[in-house]
């Protein structure tokens, strides 16, 4: 099963804050385990392992309890003499849990109690592991500059095979298990992988179901933040804080410019540092034309986004609460990658999204003769 943990580790930073009001409760037992030996709850993100908690073995037992807002994957750690002697992936939940964990020469799984959610996740991973292996011949093959263009074409479409095939699984055992919580985590993990047709009849059946889970009620929610935000649309108003404290309104640059660009940023986004000079290029071409651009950063620190907006020399208006990829104007837009764009007409109609660089200088060249 931890050959899995390698093909999909991408997906599980997709966990997401939602409100519950049960806890968890952990009662464990590590009988090869000594007094002092310290056991963490993880994260996995990008092939570490990140601690969330922790506590230490007393009499072979360990103690956790908290309250977890969605069942996500995590990794029961026990270190001894500063090495990691036993780790061993759980899906947590707001539930009682009695786990038993083992030395991991002995290749033997926690035996875990009061979990239906982890013994389901077992299951999908022997299904997981049945067909991820067969990805290694052609991805090797795609990737190799010395085999002829044929060969990589041929390794694609095998690839390609593999995917719908695992696919057509993934959407099985979720449909399978609807309405669970693990049904919920897997949409979560793999919504965008399913593929438009596979999530839509999940997501159809989880309504039939009148599912209340926390990643379904997430992802019908930007579904429907991208109906309202599509082109064509009329926008969707932002208010936000200035650099300098004062609420700017996009309503109001809207009114006053023959076209307003939505620019969401962030000081730390590598590409959107990298088209800012394209987006400057483009302002000062246009902006006397009747042009202007609001920036909406994705930062958390207000500092980092002052200093990048000095020093990349950005000319026009800056907003952001400050809140990251949950800003309010982000979800708004449902934006789940930066640097994005959003072009507004003055009647306020949304003309295209996500333009940059030759692109986005074409479509101004077209409205802003």
């Amino acid at each position: 099963m931890k050959k899995l943990f390698l093909i999909i580790v991408a997906a599980f930073t997709l966990c997401h804050a939602f409100a519950q009001s049960a806890s968890y409760k952990i009662s464990g037992k590590a009988d090869f385990a000594k007094d002092g030996d310290k056991v963490y709850i993880a994260d996995m993100q990008y092939f570490d392992l990140i601690p969330t908690d922790s506590t230490v073995i007393k009499d072979k037992t360990f103690f956790f309890s908290g309250k977890q807002d969605a069942a996500a994957l995590k990794f029961i750690v026990l270190i001894q003499d500063t090495k990691p002697v036993s780790i061993n992936d759980i899906i947590l939940e707001n539930k009682d849990m009695q786990v038993e964990i083992f030395n991991d020469s002995t290749k033997k799984l926690a035996d875990v109690k009061g979990s239906t959610s982890t013994e389901l996740w077992r299951e999908f991973c022997n299904i997981e592991n049945s067909i991820s292996p067969k990805t290694a011949g052609p991805w090797k093959t795609m990737n190799d500059s010395t085999v002829s263009e044929a060969a990589r074409k041929a390794a694609k479409t095998e690839l390609d095979s593999i995917d719908k095939v695992q696919e057509a699984l993934r959407t099985k055992f979720i449909c399978e298990h609807i309405p669970s919580a693990i049904s919920d985590m897997l949409l979560g993990y793999y919504s965008e992988a399913l593929g438009t047709e596979n999530q839509k009849k999940i997501l159809d059946l989880m309504k039939s179901n009148n599912s209340e889970y926390p990643y379904y009620k997430k992802i019908v929610a930007q579904h429907e933040a991208d109906s309202k935000t599509s082109t064509g649309k009329q926008f969707t108003d932002i208010a936000l804080p200035g650099l300098d404290g004062k609420v700017i309104k996009v309503s109001d640059l809207v009114k006053k410019n023959k076209l307003t660009i939505i620019d969401f940023w962030a000081s730390w986004c590598g590409p959107c540092r990298a088209e800012m000079p394209n987006v400057i290029k483009v302002y000062n071409k246009y902006h006397s034309k009747g042009l202007e651009i609001v920036g909406v950063s994705l930062d958390t620190d207000k500092k980092a986004w002052s200093n990048a907006v000095k020093k990349l020399g950005i000319p026009w208006k800056q907003m952001s609460d400050l809140k990251g990829w949950s800003s309010k104007g982000a979800v708004s837009y449902n934006v789940q990658a930066i640097p994005a764009t959003v072009l507004i007409n003055q009647k306020g109609e949304i003309i295209a999204k996500d333009l940059r660089g030759d692109e986005l200088m074409t479509k101004l060249a077209e409205i802003l003769k």
